[in-house]
């Protein structure tokens, strides 16, 4: 079964990733912000990290570098969520170690591909 955390600070977007997923054979862990999500992810060892870019306490940036950067996560699938679609923006995040980039809003079942 795959491990897939969510990682969103907005609320509503948030519930909605949520019941997108719900319905795929997943185990599902959601986080608010990235020191949670970097939290859970040490602990719980998911396979994909979709996170968004713009987050208090810790960038999405930030948390995938962090990810890519220490050896027991480094192999974790990491997918950058933005509703920045600034060039810079995408070229940062896979220079962190993003693997791949989607920009809000985006297509659920685009995500589900992806995933």
């Amino acid at each position: 079964m795959i491990k897939l955390l969510l990682v969103e600070d907005n609320e509503p977007y948030l519930k909605t990733l949520d019941l997108v997923f719900k319905k795929e054979d997943l185990k599902l862990f959601l986080a608010r912000d990235g020191e949670e999500a970097l939290r859970i992810a040490r602990e719980e060892k998911p396979d994909i990290i979709i996170s968004d870019l713009m987050m208090p306490k810790m960038s999405g940036d930030k948390l995938c570098e962090t990810v890519k950067s220490d050896p027991e996560l480094s192999a974790i699938y990491f997918i950058m969520l933005t509703a920045l679609s600034d060039t810079k923006n995408v070229v940062q995040g896979l220079a962190n170690g993003a693997d791949d980039y989607l920009i809000k809003p985006c297509n659920y079942q685009e995500i589900l591909a992806r995933v």
